[in-house]
């Protein structure tokens, strides 16, 4: 795995365990739980202009937008949480 490629997961591990502190915070779980609060992690492609997002369900990041799509670097499939 190249350096850039370790730096892009480990990235994305911070992000994932950042929104994981937040969920663990006792006014943010509380806004959490009545639905009135989202947490969301964003991870922002500087080369590229893309954004992705933490999709829970999927355990992965994925485009933002459709026309993210097409900027994104193509890698590996991994699911990180």
């Amino acid at each position: 795995m190249s350096f850039e490629d370790r730096l892009q997961l480990i990235t994305e591990a911070n992000v994932v365990a950042q929104m994981q502190n937040l969920h663990a915070h006792p006014a943010v779980y509380e806004f959490v739980r009545k639905g009135s609060l989202n947490v969301h992690g964003w991870m922002y492609e500087i080369a590229s202009g893309g954004i992705r997002r933490f999709d829970a369900e999927k355990g992965r990041f994925t485009a933002l937008l459709p026309e993210d799509i097409a900027s994104l670097p193509v890698r590996d499939e991994r699911k990180i949480a």
